[in-house]
Order: structure tokens, then C-alpha cells, then sequence
């Protein structure tokens, strides 16, 4: 893969590591911030930056300087025409003099690529990649000596992840017992209802309402809409089922988010209150079908126990996917957290840019945008700045690892991520040859990701299984 494909990657979160992993990963990025290189060609004086910038004075010596003006020299004789002579053929002493000024203009020209070829093979301190710009400057130019000032970005250093090192606990799995089986028959049940309008009495109890719920410090911004409730106290908010029981269809009701009572101290604690707008768009009542064998049939099983053991062990390869899901979270914020390193400034940029555009292809997300106050709007860039400054990160150091443990991801491998990608947004049967290429960047980054999380956790499952 190339640098390139560090645009357009996942997102991240997870906890900490060892201190001591952590101080060592630290002391690996104290890097000399300023070096000198020298040979018979060039003096580099190099400086490294924050953003994996690199800062070169280069003094020419003698002999580069004499090889960059034969090369003005031969370039401005190849274009020159004399009379009495062959195109490229006339005397030297001819066309410097009838030439001069061309000819030392080329030759500054050339003597600064020389120069910048010569300082960069001499430190080898590469580019970021094919497209990165290299800004220049000539700092002195006399006929004795020349100096001359680039900058540019360089890759990153990426630190070596040492598995072992992870503390990572691994999230509980969640049981399913008669209670959630229960429940998964009824949303079953519910699919087959028969659904009656209320219009004539407000809501009550075991009732369903459809709600439109928008927040009043920002009354463009709708958290949901035509969003189907229980009111029950299973099913709902306690300060919503307070705020809708007895109002009608239609009705306008302003209310404050609030935790339940049974929530924990800790998400009590966390708990942003808001002022919210509730709008009722229907009451309705549902007339379930009965539990027997004519229903288990309509819902695609032989009998009721057929059904519930099919439910079962749905409910179970969700437990286990949201299990999975979670633990690599986890594992990103990990490596995110505890493997720090400089990461070049535009590449962030270039991926913010990404999710930027992917957001304003959304006709609503573009509304509510343009409704934005600056504050609203820089805080906004922000959190996609940190979004790109992880995702790049989490790019770099899981392509480390796949490239250090020689993990192999085949072309299939990719073609089948970047069919799924496709198939999310509603086409079924995808062409690979009409796949877009940043699609396929997506679906690499993804692999990378996914092979790399692969390899810690394997790591740790068999750590844990020696203790």
C-alpha cells in the first residue's frame, strides 16, 4: 500500500496501557531535532519539526556546483540555434557568450534540484509520498558558493507495538435468558400487529406513539423523527413517558432530558441535560397475534419452539458481534492512547476534508450546517480534526503491524470489503471492474485494521491462556 492510503480510514475509541510501555514509547520519539550531513557535493543542515516536517540548508560545494552548469550549459546548446553551425554543434565559448544570462538562469534552476536530489540522498530522509509539495528557497546565490532552503514532510516514525505490553480487558458477554427471548418474541409479535389510531383520548399506558424529538438551544437540529415508542416504563425514558402521558396527537410538548432513577452513579454523572421539543405525530394500540403454531409458520418456522431457538441464537450472534465490537473499540483507543508519534499535518487535513464532503452529501446535514453559529461550526471542525488525527494514526500503526508480522491480505480479501461497503448503500450485485478506487482505499484500510486487531487479540487470548 502507499502513503495514499491513509485517507479515508475508520474511526476509533478504547483504555490505557503500562506506564512503562508507555515511557518507553515516548523516549523512542525524542528524536535530535536538528542534524548535519556532509560529502564533497553538499553541506545539510537538517531540522525536524512537529508534523513530520523537514527543514534542509543546503550549501553547495564545488564540484555539484560545476556539474549543474554543464547541465545548463548542454540543455541551453541543444535549444540554441547559431548560423553556420549544426543545431547543438557550435562552440562553447559562443554560445556562453551570445547565451550567458540563459545559461546561468538553467544553471541556478539546476544547481537547486541538484542540490535538493543530492541532500535528500545523502540523509535519506524521504518525502511523504509522490504528491508531497517541496517548498524552496534560495537563501544565497554567488559565483563562488550557493545555499538553499527547502522544507517538506516526511513519513512518520511509527513505533513497534509490542502485543504483551496490552492491558486489555475484555468486555463482558451479555447472557441472554427467558427475559431478552421474551422480548425478541414480542418485536416478532409486534412485526405482525394490527395497528388502530387513537385520535379521540390522549396517551396512556402500553400505548405506541410515533415522536419527533428536536433540541430547543438548536431548534433546526431533529435528533429523531417518525420514531415508534412503548410507553412503558421498559421501553421509555422516565422523564419522556412523564412528559407525553395524557397529550394528544398532534400536541407540542417542551420537556427536559433527564437521567432515569435507575441509572448508574457514574452515568447519572455523565448525563448532559437538554431542553428538548417533543412532537406526537400518531397514538396508536396494537393487536398482537397469538403464540402458536400458524404465527411461528408466517414468521418462517416449523413450530413455536422452532421460532424461539431461531430468535435464541440471533440474539446471541448480536451479543457476541456487539462483544467483538467493543473489544476492538477498546483496542483503539489503546493503541491510539499509549503509541504516540508525529503524524504530518496534511494527511489529518486530506482525511477531515474526507468526512467533511461525506457529511455535506447528506441534503439534511447540509440544512442544519448552514443553520450553524462559528462556534457551533468550529467545534464541529474540531472534533473531525480528532476523528482524522485517530483514524490516520490507527492507519499507520496497523499497517505497521501487518507489514512487520508479513500478514497477508489478499486481492479477494479487499474486493469482498469493498462489495460490503457498496452493498450498504442498496445495490446488491456490484461489478468489481466499476468499483471507485477510493472505495477500494476504504476497503483496504479496513483490512488493514481488521488483520492487524487480529493479531493482538490472538496474541493476548494465547498470554492469557498460559496463565
Amino acid at each position: 500500500t502507499t502513503d495514499k492510503d491513509s485517507s479515508k480510514v475508520g474511526q476509533a475509541s478504547a483504555k490505557t496501557s503500562p506506564k512503562k510501555q508507555k515511557a518507553e514509547t515516548k523516549k523512542e520519539e525524542k528524536i535530535p531535532t536538528k542534524e548535519t550531513f556532509s560529502n564533497e557535493e553538499v553541506t545539510v543542515h537538517v531540522e525536524k519539526k512537529p508534523g513530520c516536517l523537514i527543514s534542509f540548508e543546503v550549501e553547495m560545494h564545488s564540484p555539484l556546483r560545476k556539474k549543474a552548469e554543464e547541465k545548463a550549459f548542454k540543455q541551453v546548446r541543444k535549444e540554441v540555434e547559431i548560423p553556420g553551425f549544426r543545431k547543438g554543434k557550435a562552440p562553447k565559448d559562443l554560445i556562453e557568450k551570445k547565451y550567458g544570462p540563459s545559461i546561468a538562469s538553467q544553471a541556478k534552476n539546476d544547481a537547486a534540484d541538484l542540490a535538493f536530489q543530492s541532500a535528500l540522498k545523502l540523509t535519506q530522509i524521504p518525502l511523504l509520498n509522490q504528491n508531497t509539495k517541496v517548498h524552496f528557497n534560495i537563501k544565497s546565490y554567488a559565483e563562488e558558493s550557493a545555499t538553499f532552503l527547502y522544507s517538506y514532510e516526511t513519513l512518520p516514525n511509527i513505533p513497534k507495538v509490542d502485543p504483551s505490553g496490552l492491558d486489555l480487558e475484555k468486555p463482558a458477554l451479555q447472557e441472554i435468558g427467558e427475559k431478552e427471548l421474551d422480548e425478541a418474541v414480542k418485536q416478532m409479535r409486534l412485526f405482525y400487529a394490527k395497528w388502530s389510531p387513537i385520535t379521540e383520548r390522549g396517551a396512556e399506558e402500553n400505548d405506541y406513539v410515533i415522536l419527533d424529538l428536536q433540541t430547543l438551544d438548536k431548534p433546526n437540529e431533529t435528533v429523531f423523527s417518525d420514531t415508534r415508542f412503548e410507553v412503558s416504563d421498559t421501553h421509555m425514558a422516565s422523564w419522556m413517558k412523564k412528559a407525553i402521558l395524557g397529550k394528544k396527537t398532534g400536541e407540542k410538548i417542551e420537556a427536559t432530558s433527564e437521567p432515569d432513577q435507575t441509572a448508574s452513579e457514574e452515568e447519572k454523572a455523565s448525563f448532559e441535560k437538554k431542553q428538548v421539543l417533543l412532537i406526537i405525530k400518531k397514538i396508536e394500540t396494537a393487536e398482537l397475534p397469538e403464540l402458536n403454531e400458524e404465527f411461528a409458520k408466517k414468521a418462517g418456522a416449523e413450530n413455536v419452539e422452532k421460532l424461539k431457538e431461531f430468535l435464541q441464537n440471533m440474539l446471541k450472534q448480536k451479543s457476541a458481534e456487539k462483544q467483538d465490537k467493543e473489544i476492538r473499540e477498546k483496542l483503539n483507543r489503546l493503541l491510539i492512547e499509549n503509541f504516540p508519534f508525529d503524524l504530518p499535518k496534511s494527511l489529518i487535513e486530506a482525511e477531515k476534508n474526507h468526512r467533511k464532503n461525506q457529511i455535506l452529501r447528506d441534503p439534511s446535514r447540509t440544512k442544519e450546517l448552514a443553520s450553524m453559529s462559528a462556534n457551533d461550526k468550529r467545534s464541529m471542525d474540531e472534533e473531525l480534526f480528532r476523528q482524522s488525527e485517530e483514524a490516520v494514526r490507527l492507519f499507520y500503526l496497523s499497517r505497521a503491524i501487518v507489514r512487520e508480522e508479513k500478514i497477508q491480505i489478499s486481492e479477494n480479501e479487499v474486493e469482498n470489503e469493498a462489495r460490503k461497503t457498496l452493498q450498504t448503500f442498496g445495490p446488491v450485485h456490484v461489478d468489481t471492474k466499476k468499483i471507485p478506487e477510493e472505495v477500494f482505499a476504504l476497503a483496504l484500510s479496513k483490512m488493514i485494521l481488521q488483520k492487524a486487531q487480529n493479531f493482538i487479540l490472538e496474541n493476548l487470548e494465547k498470554q492469557q491462556a498460559k496463565i
